[in-house]
This record gives structure tokens, sequence and C-alpha cells, in this order.
């Protein structure tokens, strides 16, 4: 079950795009911050993302993390809803078999 739910995020747009938003944060840090600061000691090692700076860009990358992260599992979440996945579950009764599968995993 967890293989095809990471199949289904991974071929995701939501997830894509959640994951580039991510990166240019990412790479946006690397570029504004730490590059302009190498000559003074700054490395991506030494000034990690909120340890050492006073840029605004981790703290945009703190704020936005949380949506970032839930874009694609809310993306699958819906079109499931839309589809009647979770009526179909509820309706044979394999509620108990799936969830009890996911806590002992």
């Amino acid at each position: 079950m967890h293989h095809y739910f990471i199949q289904r995020i991974l071929h995701k747009r939501s997830f894509q795009i959640a994951l580039l938003i991510g990166t240019l944060l990412s790479l946006f840090y690397l570029i504004a911050d730490v590059f302009p600061n190498r000559l003074y000691g700054g490395s991506p090692y030494t000034r990690w993302i909120e340890s050492f700076t006073g840029s605004e860009v981790p703290q945009l990358l703190f704020m936005l993390m949380p949506i970032i992260s839930a874009m694609a599992a809310a993306d699958i979440y819906a079109v499931d809803k839309k589809n009647g996945f979770f009526a179909h579950i509820y309706t044979k009764n394999l509620r108990k078999k799936i969830f009890y599968k996911f806590i002992w995993l």
C-alpha cells in the first residue's frame, strides 16, 4: 500500500511543483546569502538555514514548508474523495483491515 501511495504521489504535477518551489527557495538562499559571505567563513555548513543568518529567505521557507509539503497529499486526497474511493472502503467494511495494516507496519 505504501508503494502504491508513493508511486501516485511521485507522478503528480502538484508534487513536482512543490519540489520545484522548495528547491528554488533553497538555491536562492545559497545564492543570496551563503555565496556572498564565503569570504567571511560562510559555507552551506556554517550558515545552515536559520542557524546563523539575518536573511528573510529561511523564514519564508519555514513559513511555506507546511503548505509545500501538503500540496501533493492534499491533491491525492481530493481526487480520491471526488472519485468515491473512500465511500468504497467504507461500504465494503475494509476500513478496519486497512487501518490495522497501517498501524502494524
